[in-house]
Parts: C-alpha cells; structure tokens; sequence
C-alpha cells in the first residue's frame, strides 16, 4: 500500500503540472475513485507509522501503554479492513481516461520541450516554498508537499538546470526529515487526546503518557529544525548560483 501510495504521488505531480500548464478540465469524475483510494490508503499507512513507532519507543525507553498501544491497533485494524474494501474498486478505466485526456496535450511536445516546461514550473514552485521558509513550523505541512512535487517532478528532467545532483540529495534528505517530523507529529497528537480523554490522572500509563510525550515532542521538533537547515542550506545555494550567473551575464 505505501508503495501505491507513492507511485500515486508521483502520478498527482504530473496531473498538477499539467493542468496547470494545459489547463485541462474534464478529469475531476475520473479522480474521485482514484482520490479515495489515497485517501484510506494514507489514514492505514498513518496508523501503521504510529503502531510501529511506539513499539520503538515503549522497547527502547521502557514506557508501557498497553491501552494506548491496544487503541492504535484498533485503528490499524480499521484502516485495514477499509484498505481491503477500497482495493476492490476497479479503476483501470478511470486511469485510461485519464490517459486519453493527458495525451493529446503532451504528445505533440518534444522531450526538451517539455524538460524546460518542468524546468520552469518546478522553479516557479521553489519560488514560492522560499517565500514560506521564514515560517518553516507553521508551515511545513504545506512545505512538505510543494517539495515533494518539485522532487518528483525533476527527478524525470532528463537535464536538470534547477538543482545539481548535491541539492537533490539534500533534498531527499529534507523530504526524508519531514516525513519522520510527520510520523512523529501524528503519534503526539494521538498520544495526547488519548491521555486527555481515555487515560485517568494519577493512573501509572497516565504518567508513562506524559513522558512519552515529551520525548516525541522532542523528537519531533528535531527533525523539523534538521529540516528547515536543510532547506535553508539549498536556498543559499541556489541564490549564490543565481547571484554568480547575474555577475557572468554583467562581465559579457
């Protein structure tokens, strides 16, 4: 399921690429299924995420929460069974008329065309996560998307002018960081709603809730800062390049 989940991912990017660039209009009734499907294969992949992260931090840091563990199991187990059920959606007919719509667009346009297309509206992407990094906490949710875009996106550039080979693997490494600041994230949230309104003050899990809790918000907050530096760091990188490409053209 993650890897549908990615490969879906991966599949959206070039759907927003191109209508945003061809304007298209007539794959909205053709998306829904497919929507659905990432959409429960997300809510299971995220009760797996918290499953097995709390397995990692009840063995390594000796903190017992049979409930909580038993309450996350029983979302795991509720994402399954939707999992099951959306899986027997049969959708390769959407996907062909997702296909036949695409075609007609792209078809005509030469492979460097379309390069310097990509080029340019993963640039113009870039623009914009820069204009968010002076609020990097508030918003990495919508950060974490964008980058992902313009690294799926550039990763089928035959010639990548954007970023060099350097800046691509830190921003794998940036995406690497803000999937597990997200992992982390989501298993506080459940472990703190489920302290608040399941768990009993005084109680010995309520007690192991509250410091698991301040070590995921830790955690958590870690990977964003190594995050944030690392984007950070290919920003400069990509203004030094700009700033030494305007001084060329001033010298000529």
């Amino acid at each position: 399921m993650h890897e549908l989940r990615v490969a879906y991912k991966k599949w959206r990017t070039v759907l927003h690429f191109a209508d945003d660039e061809f304007k298209l209009n007539q794959l909205g009734q053709e998306l829904v299924p497919i929507r659905r499907i990432f959409k429960v294969a997300g809510i299971y992949r995220d009760a797996e995420m918290s499953d097995a992260l709390l397995k990692r931090y009840s063995q390594k840091e000796k903190c017992s929460l049979p409930s909580f563990q038993q309450y996350l199991r029983g979302l795991k187990t509720i994402g399954r069974v939707q999992t099951k059920a959306i899986a027997n959606i049969e959708i390769s007919s959407n996907l062909q008329s997702v296909h036949q719509e695409l075609s007609p667009s792209l078809n005509p346009i030469s492979e460097n065309a379309l390069n310097n297309l990509i080029r340019s509206y993963a640039g113009r992407k870039w623009e914009s996560c820069m204009s968010m990094i002076d609020h990097f906490s508030k918003q990495a949710h919508p950060l974490r998307k964008e980058l992902k875009r313009i690294y799926y996106l550039l990763i089928l550039c035959p010639v990548n002018t954007l970023f060099d080979a350097m800046q691509m693997k830190q921003l794998d490494s940036v995406l690497n960081a803000l999937g597990h600041w997200h992992d982390h994230a989501i298993l506080y949230q459940r472990l703190r709603y489920f302290r608040k309104h399941i768990l009993v003050k005084g109680l010995k899990e309520y007690e192991q809730a509250i410091k698991l809790g301040e070590l995921l918000r830790l955690e958590r907050d870690g990977w964003l800062r190594k995050a944030e530096e690392g984007v950070r760091e290919i920003m400069q990188q990509y203004m030094q390049r700009i700033k030494d490409l305007e001084n060329l053209a001033l010298a000529y």
